[in-house]
């Protein structure tokens, strides 16, 4: 189970739920970011803790550490992105955002596609590729289904090697021909990512 805290707020607006992946235990800090952000712009919002990896994962292959905390947190970030797309299906939710807790919002005005399978709503780049968790929008749950299903089959060919979320689809995109789309709607408020070596990635 997905440990989680629930807020539940007024009518919906541009997203009927907003998931906060949170990762910092700093409650009221998340409360506060909240207001100033999204608050007006979603119908419910529950924060979401990763759960920590208790496994070895010392013989898993990771694309791009060998540090063994920084392979569970990247593995763990990926369990739990998805699992809640399993929860999307589930539950049948439309106009999900996932968030990470870190995010500054930069319009509060946007134009999210209906169609893709995921928005991204902040765009990073590294060698090329378009990577970033920061801010996913999952438009339908039909559209949201197609997408795990592709993720397991994708996983499956893998075997023990691992990549970050946001690297995975990326790759997984380009070879499945996927229907994403990618705009700057959010930003890190540092402008770099703090995962990794804290310099592999700039925002575009």
């Amino acid at each position: 189970m997905i440990n989680q805290s629930e807020i539940t707020l007024g009518q919906t607006k541009l997203f009927d739920t907003t998931f906060i992946i949170h990762r910092q235990i700093d409650f009221q800090r998340i409360i506060i970011h909240l207001t100033k952000n999204i608050l007006n712009m979603t119908g419910s919002i529950e924060i979401i803790e990763p759960e920590p990896i208790q496994e070895d994962v010392s013989s898993y292959i990771c694309m791009w550490t060998k540090n063994i905390d920084s392979r569970k947190g990247v593995i763990s970030l990926f369990n739990t992105n998805i699992k809640l797309l399993e929860r999307i299906v589930k539950e049948k939710l439309n106009k999900v955002l996932i968030l990470e807790d870190d995010a500054e919002l930069l319009f509060h005005e946007m134009e999210l596609d209906q169609d893709c399978w995921i928005h991204f709503l902040n765009i990073r780049t590294w060698k090329n590729r378009y990577i970033s968790t920061l801010a996913n929008y999952y438009p339908k749950w039909e559209t949201t289904l197609l997408l795990l299903n592709k993720l397991k089959e994708y996983i499956k060919l893998k075997k023990n090697r691992h990549r970050a979320w946001d690297l995975e689809l990326d790759y997984m995109k380009n070879k499945f021909k996927l229907p994403f789309k990618y705009t700057n709607y959010f930003n890190h408020p540092d402008n770099i990512s703090l995962l990794g070596n804290n310099k592999y990635n700039k925002q575009s």
